[in-house]
């Protein structure tokens, strides 16, 4: 089966206890590698003001996992967060474009143009 990249976003409820928010990323990485994926990443982005209100909660702690894995993987992620009564929200998008490539080192000044040739003079 080919693996694809996914990025994993889950928002945590900011109450929720640091451990429990560790475990279940541990958890998911462990899904991830079982299904025969790697893990590139999984970063906790802190505590972020939400646009409207999750579940009464006006804050949430952002967590990105990003892997490459199976389609399989998608469904159960998704198991594990459901049943998580921490997760706020979450979503599974796949990844379609490559990784940027690093910027070029920038060009040398060109060196001056030669003077225009004046031109003939009129008679």
């Amino acid at each position: 089966m080919a693996k694809r990249s996914y990025e994993i976003m889950v928002a945590f409820d900011p109450s929720y206890p640091a451990a429990d928010v560790d475990q279940t990323l541990a958890r998911l990485k462990q899904v991830v590698v079982d299904a025969g994926g790697e893990v590139k990443s999984a970063d906790k982005h802190g505590v972020r003001k939400l646009a409207f209100k999750l579940k009464g909660k006006s804050d949430a702690l952002f967590c990105l996992v990003i892997c490459n894995a199976p389609s399989v993987v998608v469904k159960q992620v998704t198991d594990v967060l459901r049943l998580n009564e921490g997760v706020l929200r979450y979503m599974t998008t796949r990844s379609t474009l490559p990784a940027k490539p690093a910027p070029a080192a920038p060009a040398a000044p060109a060196a001056p143009a030669a003077p225009a040739p004046a031109a003939p003079a009129a008679q």
